[in-house]
Formats: structure tokens, sequence, C-alpha cells
């Protein structure tokens, strides 16, 4: 029997939205649709998301330095998570 269950792409692994009752360690396959043109890369920031103010400036300054650099970290979320220390 196949069960179906969804998953969030965190930019670096497949996340259920709900618990799994599976061993920790299974590995599965995903079939992954290709959607036939380039969308954003996996961890780019939501469009929908709306920023504070703080977060706007933030945002800017991560702009101007990945375009200057190569981008560490690799998204917004992961950038914010180390400016305010909880990495």
């Amino acid at each position: 029997m196949l069960k179906t269950i969804d998953v969030v792409f965190d930019g670096k692994s497949f996340v259920p939205t709900e618990p799994v009752d599976l061993p920790t360690g299974t590995k599965l396959t995903l079939d992954v649709p290709d959607h036939g043109y380039p969308g954003p890369r996996a961890g780019a920031h939501d469009p929908d998301k709306k920023f504070s103010p703080e977060d706007a400036a933030v945002w800017i300054e991560f702009m101007r330095a990945i375009r200057s650099v190569p981008p560490d970290p690799p998204t917004f979320d992961e950038y914010l998570r180390q400016q305010r220390g909880e990495e």
C-alpha cells in the first residue's frame, strides 16, 4: 500500500509536514515533477513574506553581500538566523 505525504523542501532536505511512521534512516524515492521553467532556486525568499523594517534593512545588506562574493550563507533565512545569533 502506498501513502502520500506532503513534504517541504527547506533548501537541503525534504521535510514531512506531519509525523511519518518510519524508522530513522529509512530511504525513500521521491518523484519530483519537472515544472518546465526556471523558478526561484531552493531556499529563495518567499515573495509573499512581509518584512519587518529591521528585516528589510538586513535583506538589502544581504543582497549587496551576495553580489560581491559567493553567498555564505546561501539563503536569506539562514543569513537572518546568523545575524540574530540563532546558529
